[in-house]
């Protein structure tokens, strides 16, 4: 296939593909964020041009993936196969126990979660009836003083910190001095640490939150990742989720908001494109919008909001099994439960949070 020639995409294709591009070009943030954006646009086109001519070529039934496309040339072939009318079948991992669930397409939804929260609506199902995984999982979410940080979340905290960090850190020290690129690193710390970056800017808006207050709860997804492009589309960008909450926010309510505590691990304190200068302070800005501690519990502030906020994290889900009211601005998986408000805009935000605001519960 490496030897396929193939013909560059024409003006119809790329149209047709319009929404792909914006997305893909985002998505590239990842794997290739220093490239410009023409270098971003003349990949991808180079992507749609290779598949669709291997698409066409050999007529594939199906097209299967065993997780949410993601990785630039994946979407590319998604998108392709369904201008195409080729079907698609895609795998989510739900974090409960080993289980995953199936789609034709994430962005319409998981058929036997529907069907299956449909048949409850009309059985009375309740929490009650729950077993195996579900339950422990539920169990977990209610129980008082339970630990139900996700492994994940554990797993990337105990990479960047303690012993690990320290040992990642000699790793990068004897590698820099193999490759004589020591100095310059040094350089490059010494400017990044008393230099302005994104823990400073962070710890310059924070204010401790008053808990007198109603106030909706948004952690920030970890970024760049899948959970937010492509599973939030156009909220890939959080700026833009914020901004849609505060228009929508009932009187005298407030936003808090709180960085993922993985954030700043991985990809150091520098600003990149997902955090950008200013990106904290455009945040604080808005009148009704508050940046909390990043170290304050979550799942305390879950608790005394009034609802949370997430574009498809796990945050939503949580909310849902301890019976709190979420916004989902995003395709997660769990979006069909009881108590989620799929967002699109001010309008459908404000809905939502009229309804939260006059009393909306979400049944056990």
């Amino acid at each position: 296939l490496l030897n396929e020639k193939f013909n560059p995409p024409g003006e119809e294709l790329l149209h047709n593909l319009s929404k792909t591009e914006s997305t893909v070009i985002t998505m590239m943030n990842k794997h290739f964020e220093n490239w410009q954006v023409e270098e971003r646009k003349h990949f991808y086109r180079h992507y749609v041009g290779y598949w669709h001519h291997i698409l066409t070529k050999f007529k594939p039934d199906a097209v299967i993936y065993p997780t949410i496309p993601h990785t630039v040339y994946d979407f590319v072939i998604y998108s392709l196969a369904k201008l195409l009318n080729i079907k698609n079948i895609m795998f989510e991992q739900i974090w409960i126990g080993d289980r995953m669930i199936w789609a034709y397409d994430f962005q319409t939804g998981f058929p036997l979660l529907k069907d299956k929260i449909s048949k409850n609506k009309n059985e009375n199902f309740n929490s009650k009836d729950l077993d195996g995984d579900f339950r422990k999982e539920y169990e977990l979410q209610n129980e008082p003083g339970k630990d139900a940080t996700p492994a994940f979340v554990k797993y990337f905290k105990s990479r960047f910190s303690g012993k690990n960090l320290i040992s990642l850190k000699l790793k990068i020290i004897l590698t820099s001095i193999k490759d004589r690129s020591f100095l310059w690193r040094v350089a490059v710390f010494i400017n990044k640490f008393f230099g302005e970056n994104l823990v400073k800017e962070y710890r310059l808006v924070r204010v401790y939150p008053d808990f007198s207050k109603k106030f909706v709860y948004f952690p920030l997804h970890y970024q760049p990742e899948r959970t937010s492009s492509p599973q939030g589309g156009v909220f890939a960008d959080q700026l833009l989720v914020v901004e849609t909450l505060s228009a929508a926010l009932p009187d005298g309510w407030l936003i808090y908001v709180k960085e993922h505590p993985n954030q700043w691990g991985p990809r150091g304190i520098n600003y990149f494109s997902y955090r950008f200068p200013g990106y904290y302070k455009k945040m604080a800005a808005l009148k009704n919008v508050r940046i909390v501690p990043v170290n304050l519990d979550s799942y305390f502030l879950m608790e005394k909001s009034q609802a949370v906020v997430t574009i498809t994290g796990t945050a939503g889900w949580e909310a849902a099994a301890r019976r709190k009211p979420a916004l989902i601005f995003g395709y997660a998986w769990y979006r069909d439960c009881p108590g989620i408000f799929r967002i699109t805009d001010v309008d459908s935000c404000r809905a939502a949070l009229n309804k939260i605001k006059n009393g909306f519960s979400v049944t056990a």
